[in-house]
Parts: structure tokens; C-alpha cells; sequence
């Protein structure tokens, strides 16, 4: 767009738009990125010291194990 002597103009963005739930990792007991057979039997894990972790299912959730939530950007950009 013109808007006297400036350009505008408008931009848009968007990273998975539906909101999909895709799954980049998987646990390799289980081929399955929310469920892994390794916490069953075992009630605590080695972790990081800095994080508290209160129940076993904590320590298994991952996640980066998927893919990013819906992102979407609006913008202008205003220039001579």
C-alpha cells in the first residue's frame, strides 16, 4: 500500500495453523512419543538436581518430542 510518499506493507505468518500434534521423537521401547515401558518398574531416576520432579510420569514427559504449538504473526513494515 501507499500512503504518501511511504510503502506499507503487510506480512503474515503462520507455523501449523490446525494446531496438529505431530510427532517429531519417539520412545524406542514403545514407537510412541507420550508412552515408555522404562517407568514401570522404576520409581526414581537420575535427573538434573535443579529441577524438582515430583512423580515418575513428570521425568517421562518430553515436550520437545513434538512439534511446535500454532504460531502466527502479523506485521507491517513501513519503508520509503
Amino acid at each position: 500500500f501507499k500512503v504518501g510518499k511511504l510503502n506499507l506493507t503487510m506480512f503474515f505468518t503462520a507455523l501449523n495453523f490446525l494446531d496438529i500434534r505431530n510427532v517429531r521423537y519417539v520412545y524406542s521401547d514403545t514407537g510412541q512419543a507420550d508412552y515408555t515401558l522404562d517407568g514401570i518398574n522404576q520409581q526414581d531416576r537420575p535427573g538434573d538436581p535443579d529441577v524438582e520432579i515430583s512423580e515418575v510420569d513428570e521425568y517421562f514427559t518430553r515436550p520437545g518430542y513434538y512439534s511446535a504449538p500454532r504460531f502466527l504473526q502479523i506485521g507491517f513494515r513501513i519503508s520509503n
